[in-house]
Parts: structure tokens; sequence; C-alpha cells
């Protein structure tokens, strides 16, 4: 049986790993202070509304995604749905899905839409954000191989266009043969009704082949809706572009000239270890070590690579958990009662601790 740490417990070992980093690389703590101290505010501000506009965008591009399947649901509750899960991803380390079955429970208790319908809008939603982030690997690559720079980095990109490519035509094969898919993967559960997994969901009322049916439908509907899908991949490059724009102004704050092209570059392939489900909360540590590294390969000295990658995670942990908290704090006890949010809560730890156990 595996065992399952406190998520304090394993935020302060992702804090020491990191602080061991710090000392292998030799980073020198008094030049490191200076940057910090000397950082241009103005452009720090500046980085803080672009992530605000980032997780917006976001927002917006599940919306018209989920207008094609939902569209009684109004723009400002897909928006807080949206801030509420994103603060859920942040404070439950349950690998990807915490923020999304937030979302789902949101919607059901909002607009009793069936979690099967919202499921589909979801994985779609992945599939373009999977695509624009090919795109912008892909682009931040040739721009760089046409100034000759960063050369180091290349492997790297090679590695994550192949990982982006596997799952954009994985996903393109699931929603083009979702039909197919659903009768294999409902033939699948019935052989496996012993699965603890499976009965733990079962037990807890959620009739999973029925739900893979309707998501095949939803499926289906999503696709013939082109005009809003091709509006929510818009807003998913926009959001994409907002990203590498957040680390760019706090370059701009340290005054180093970091290439916006190489960021764009850089972005998505440390942004894979935040994907990484180890346990701990906003991967504390291991996406830190991650950006540092990447940072370097760019041509920044340690100091500024350090300095950059303390502020910008500022701003994506401390400031959007501060922002998200206070909007889920607010929006969520008018939807649910707090009974329902500890089932939301006791959900996603059952079906955790009966993935451990398996």
């Amino acid at each position: 049986m595996k065992k399952s740490f406190n998520p304090l417990v394993m935020l302060l070992f992702g804090l020491f790993l990191f602080l061991i980093f710090l000392l292998a690389i030799g980073v020198d703590l008094n030049r490191l202070w200076s940057l910090l101290l000397q950082s241009r505010k103005s452009y720090i501000m500046a980085a803080i509304i672009i992530d605000v506009f980032y997780i917006v965008t976001y927002g917006f591009a599940w919306y018209f995604i989920l207008r094609t399947v939902a569209p009684e649901v109004r723009v400002l509750d897909a928006l807080l749905v949206v801030f509420a899960g994103w603060f859920s991803d942040m404070l439950v380390p349950a690998a990807f899905f915490t923020g999304e079955v937030v979302r789902l429970y949101l919607l059901k208790k909002l607009y009793d839409i069936e979690y099967s319908r919202s499921a589909a809008t979801i994985v779609i939603h992945r599939l373009l954000s999977a695509i624009a982030f090919a795109i912008f690997v892909g682009f931040g690559a040739a721009a760089l191989a046409e100034s000759g720079g960063a050369r180091g980095i290349f492997s790297q990109a090679s590695i994550a266009l192949g990982l982006a490519f596997l799952a954009i035509v994985g996903g393109l094969l699931f929603i083009y043969r979702a039909e197919y898919v659903i009768e294999k993967t409902s033939n699948y559960l019935r052989r496996k009704g012993e699965n603890r997994v499976i009965k733990y969901l079962l037990s807890k009322g959620i009739d999973i082949a029925s739900s893979l049916e309707n998501f095949a439908k939803s499926i289906d509907v999503i696709q013939d809706k082109k005009g809003s899908i091709m509006i929510a991949f818009i807003f998913l490059l926009m959001q994409w572009g907002l990203g590498v724009a957040v680390p760019y102004m706090i370059f701009k704050a340290l005054g180093f000239n970091m290439s916006y092209y190489a960021l764009a570059l850089a972005y998505p392939i440390y942004g894979l270890a935040d994907n990484v489900p180890i346990g701990i909360p906003v991967n504390a540590g291991v996406l830190d070590a991650a950006m540092i590294s990447m940072f370097v390969l760019l041509g920044a000295p340690k100091e500024i690579a350090v300095s950059a990658t303390i502020v910008t995670r500022s701003i994506t942990v401390i400031f959007e958990a501060f922002l998200t908290g206070i909007i889920t704090v607010i929006f969520v006890p008018r939807v649910i009662s707090e009974e329902d949010w500890k089932h939301v809560k006791n959900l996603i730890q059952g079906v955790v601790s009966q993935i451990n156990v398996s």
C-alpha cells in the first residue's frame, strides 16, 4: 500500500530540495538580494496585471467551448468557476484533475449540467491548449534558429514538441473516434468491475457507462460548433502569449534583456514540470529548479535566473493564490454549502487514495 503524505510536509520537502539546488549551483546570495531590491517595480506591476489576464483568457477559452453544449451558462459564472477551480488546483495536490472536478461540480450546482457534458468541454479545452503549446514551442524554436541563439535548448524543445505532438494526435483520434473509444472503454469497465477506483465511483452513485455515452454525444455537438472552437483557440493562443510575457516583464524589471522568442520556447518546456504529479503543492522546488535551469540555458547569469524565478513564482503562486482564493471564498459559498464542498474534497481524495492502493 502506498502512503500519502501531508501536503505541508511535502511543501517543506520541496522547498528544502530547492535550497539544496541553490547551494549546489553556487548562487551568490548577496548579489541575489541586491537584484531583488533594485528591480523595477513598474515592470513587476505590469507582470501582475498580465497574469490576471492570463487566467481570464483561459476562462474565456473554456466559456466559448462550454456554450456549445450549455448555451445557458453566463460568461461571468464560467469565469468565477474557473477561478475557483484554479484555486483548488493550488490547494489540493491531486495531480491533474482537482480543478476540473471542482469546475464540473460547480456547474452541476449552478446549472444542473450533466457531468458528462461538461467533461467533454474540458477534454476539448485541454486538446486546444496542447495545440497552442506546440505552436508556441515551434514559434520560439523557429525564431531562435533564425537568430542563431540559445542552441543548447533545442534538444529540450524537440522533446517538448514530441510530447505535444503525441498529445495532439491522441486527442484528435479520441475525439474523431469517440464512439469507438467509448465502446472499448465500456467493455473494459465491465471486465474490470472489481477495480478499486471503479467500485469507489460506483459506490458514490456515478454511472460510468451512461456518462461515457453522454460524453461521446457532447463531443459530437462540440465538433459541429467550429466558430466557437476557433474563438476558444484564439483565446488559448493569447493565454500562452500572456504566460510568456510574465517572465519577460520580470527579466525587464531585473535589467536583463531576455528574448521573448527564447521565453516562448522555454515557457512551455519548463511548464511540463508543473504537470508532474509528485504530490508537492504548486510543485514547489521542482518547477523552480526547472525554470532556473532553463533560464541559464537561455544565457541568463545564475543570480538573474534565480531572481527571475523567485519573482515570477511569487506572482504565479502567492498572488494567484491570494486572488483566486478571495474570489473562491466569496463565490463558492453562494453556490454550494460547506457540506457540499467537503463532499467534493472527499471524492477527490477518495479517488486518489484508491489509485494509490491499486
